[in-house]
């Protein structure tokens, strides 16, 4: 069980991916609602929503009342984009395009030692992301999630004492730094 449970963890990912990419925590944040009512603000199908809707409150993302309308859970709320700090970016980063072709190619990095990206688009992750501003965007928004909610730990877990110079490289918005400093 434990086995399959691990298997369908990139459809479940997916799943939360896409609930995100819609904006559903968003909208579920002030009162549950059903799917007909979310995949007419979504512009969704109705009974395709439902089903993800029902996969992620499976797992807990949401939760399905008797009357069949989808409420705001305690992980739904990290995936508004109001939360603070936010997962949503990382959801949304999740079910990309780029980034999930990258994971399709993971056997071909692990037997040459080079990014899948190089091999799927011909550049870096990084020429990549610098040549598509949206996904950019997405990328250093979840990297910045990802640094609130991991900062404080770090900034608190080193002396510093003596230390004159601090480089972050590949700072994103500079979010580790300031909570460094």
């Amino acid at each position: 069980m434990q086995m399959l449970q691990m298997l369908h963890g990139l459809h479940l990912s997916t799943c939360i991916s896409c609930l995100a990419t819609l904006g559903v925590p968003d909208l579920v944040e002030h009162g549950p609602k059903s799917a007909g009512e979310l995949a007419a603000q979504v512009g969704a199908n109705p009974q395709a929503l439902y089903r993800l809707m029902r996969a992620t409150a499976s797992i807990g993302i949401l939760a399905e009342g008797a009357d069949g309308k989808f409420s705001e859970t305690p992980l739904s709320a990290v995936l508004r984009s109001n939360a603070q700090p936010s997962a949503r970016s990382f959801a949304m980063m999740g079910g990309r395009e780029w980034h999930m072709r990258g994971w399709e190619r993971l056997e071909y990095s692990v037997r040459t030692g080079k990014t899948a990206l190089d091999e799927i688009y011909g550049m870096s992750t990084f020429e990549y992301l610098f040549s598509h501003p949206e996904e950019l965007k997405i990328f250093n928004d979840t990297m910045t999630g990802l640094s609130m909610m991991d900062s404080p730990a770090i900034a608190a877990a080193y002396s510093l004492d003596g230390i004159r110079t601090i480089v972050d490289v590949a700072g994103g918005h500079g979010l580790l730094l300031a909570n460094i400093l």
